[in-house]
């Protein structure tokens, strides 16, 4: 006996909720999908290009090329300084405004160096707002005048804090560096001084910067720490150190960073003391 399926059109006898039978026809169609024509299309892309036009921020303007080289070179500066966008904003537009107005005052070359200095300045880590500067960032507008507002809020926890750093980059960097320095307390001069002394003759070096005269006070505080608790006095340290750097060139340190390692006052001090006779082999050193 063959069993032949009926066609999906058929009449199919199934029952439904309530009483009695009833009989249902099944139909199966498919769902036609809205065609888009030439005109729909056009009228969409219409709407997008509107939309990009409306929210484009218009090119920024510059009245000289010469506001544009030292808007540029900002930009090349890096952190912390803002690297502006060349589109019309409130920000970049008050840039080119003091851009404008400072060159009514100075020439392109004063300007472009004022930024440099500055740039060499916050990128100083002797630099005494490096903290501030490595949460902050500073844009051309403010680094030419703070508005009275934001500059009072600054000043709250930074009392010395300048209302433009133009002005004040426009100084030369020595002047920079020597007030804008955050060198270290001193609680040992005498040691640093003679420290400093014995490193400068042997790097040749009249002037010692920021770094290493912060290099040399740390370093004087760990030789203060060595002597006391060895029971040494701290001026034959200083002169075993000298042998080593002026006198026999056993030592050749590339800076004076290397008397704040660890190492130096845990092995190659002590190795100099036990080879001078001054302590033995068994003697248990404390840094």
């Amino acid at each position: 006996m063959k069993i032949i399926l009926p066609k999906l059109n058929a009449i199919i006898k199934k029952p439904l909720l309530g009483s009695g039978k009833i009989n249902r026809r099944v139909f199966i169609t498919t769902k036609k999908r809205k065609s888009l024509n030439l005109k729909n299309i056009a009228d969409i892309k219409k709407s997008k290009i509107s939309a990009q036009i409306k929210n484009k921020q218009k090119p920024l303007f510059f009245k000289n090329v010469e506001v544009k080289i030292i808007f540029e070179f900002w930009n090349r500066q890096g952190f912390p300084f803002v690297k502006h966008h060349l589109m019309e904003s409130k920000i970049t537009l008050s840039a080119v405004k003091k851009i404008n107005t400072a060159l009514k005052k100075n020439n392109k070359n004063k300007i472009i160096n004022a930024i440099e200095n500055g740039s060499f300045l916050f990128s100083s880590k002797w630099f005494k707002y490096r903290y501030f500067y490595s949460k902050n960032k500073i844009s051309l507008s403010d680094f030419f005048l703070y508005d009275i507002e934001k500059h009072n809020l600054i000043i709250a926890s930074i009392p010395e804090y300048p209302i433009s750093w133009f002005n004040e980059c426009l100084k030369s960097k020595k002047y920079l560096t020597k007030k804008y320095t955050l060198i270290k307390i001193d609680s040992h001069p005498e040691i640093t001084s003679r420290l400093s002394s014995v490193y400068q003759s042997y790097s040749m070096k009249k002037i010692l910067s920021p770094d290493a005269k912060n290099n040399l006070i740390a370093a004087a505080e760990k030789l203060y720490s060595f002597a006391k608790n060895n029971n040494f006095d701290w001026k034959i340290i200083v002169d075993i150190i000298n042998k080593m750097l002026n006198q026999f060139h056993t030592l050749k340190p590339k800076s004076e960073h290397y008397f704040v390692n660890d190492w130096f006052w845990e092995k190659t001090i002590p190795d100099e003391l036990i080879r001078y006779g001054i302590a033995n082999k068994n003697t248990n050193f404390v840094p």
